[in-house]
């Protein structure tokens, strides 16, 4: 029964992270059909292949960073010992990390190149480039203070300082 109910709760963030790694493969592979080279490869390969190797890991990257950014926020926000599971944690946190790179970050990047073309991405990002991490961290306080009894300001630092970690350790991957 308990596996069930562990199901039934990751069910939403599953399939939060399949969305985003769709989503995301298929933007990268249209980079690459288009021929933008990717900045700054810190991959061995070219910077005009980054894109198609790039469709091939981002699903599972980005779980992966989802996943860091729970346990870190978890790990943060809460007292020792833990008032709540880690799975607890990744149920609730996992689908708004989730929902807010594929919503306020992949989509309108997608938008904006396919409506305007690779050279209007940078320009465009001033508009909602802060949109997904804003959205990360407003809508992770309430549960991570549910889960660990913080209050808003601990569990506000905490998401933070979670999504700029996850950041720094995915950024030399993505671009």
């Amino acid at each position: 029964m308990s596996d069930e109910i562990s199901l039934r709760r990751a069910r939403p963030a599953l399939l939060w992270l399949l969305a985003l790694g769709v989503v995301y493969a298929v933007f990268c592979l249209l980079l690459w059909r288009a021929g933008v080279p990717a900045r700054a490869v810190l991959l061995p390969v070219s910077a005009e292949s980054h894109y198609a190797w790039q469709a091939l890991f981002v699903g599972p990257l980005m779980s992966a960073l989802a996943t860091l950014y729970a346990w870190l926020a978890w790990r943060f926000a809460g007292g020792s010992p833990p008032r709540s599971s880690f799975a607890e944690a990744w149920a609730a946190l996992v689908p708004r990390y989730a929902g807010w790179v594929l919503l306020g970050f992949v989509v309108p990047d997608l938008v904006v190149f396919v409506a305007a073309g690779p050279g209007a991405l940078a320009p465009a990002m001033r508009y909602y480039g802060a949109v997904a991490p804003i959205g990360i961290v407003a809508s992770s306080v309430a549960p991570l203070g549910e889960l660990t009894g913080a209050g808003r300001p601990r569990a506000s630092g905490s998401a933070l300082a979670a999504l700029v970690v996850q950041a720094l350790a995915g950024a030399p991957l993505l671009r």
